[in-house]
């Protein structure tokens, strides 16, 4: 049998991602939603620190639980490993929220159609602009990323007078 190596499912400290997730209780709070189901990169991104094909389930109170489809090896209490979005339900082990978000702006009709059954009687809101509010401010972390990535960035632009010569091919601008 092949030797699986775990990752942890969250890859930013634990300040970092309390921040990040009560950021997103505070948007949802204000949205009156009681639990969103996130499935966009950009948004799994946010939460985790990693991109993995599944969903996060956040619900205002508690820890979210993270229904991963691929890679196998994340770990952590709150991973579950899912095949169908239907085996949701039963991983969840509570009563359905009163009104779930989800993100209807990014999610193809069908899949939104294979979602909405898994929590009978609830509202459907849309998530995507609970996430899109909540991502629009970037955490100190992010912004000292975002200031690092600029100062590479000049550093390296700031080289390219001296490697430029008359007739050079863009390949061999990269190549120096």
């Amino acid at each position: 049998m092949e030797n699986i190596q775990k990752h942890l499912i969250i890859l930013w400290s634990r300040d970092e991602y309390r921040l990040r997730l009560t950021r997103i209780r505070e948007h949802m709070s204000a949205s009156s939603v009681d639990a969103i189901l996130l499935s966009d990169n950009a948004n799994i991104y946010y939460l985790t620190g990693r991109v993995f094909a599944g969903y996060a389930y956040v619900t205002l109170k508690g820890e979210p639980i993270y229904f991963v489809r691929r890679p196998v090896g994340l770990s952590g209490d709150s991973v579950v490993y899912i095949r169908k979005p239907e085996e949701i339900t039963g991983s969840i082990g509570m009563a359905a929220p009163q009104s779930i978000g989800i993100e209807l702006d990014v999610l193809p009709y069908s899949a939104v159609q294979r979602l909405v059954p898994l929590f009978p009687g609830a509202e459907l809101k849309n998530a995507s602009s609970i996430m899109r509010s909540v991502r629009a401010i970037k955490p100190p972390m992010a912004l000292q990323m975002l200031r690092e990535s600029g100062e590479r960035h000049a550093r390296v632009y700031s080289r390219i007078p001296g490697l430029f010569q008359e007739g050079m091919s863009d390949y061999d601008l990269q190549v120096e």
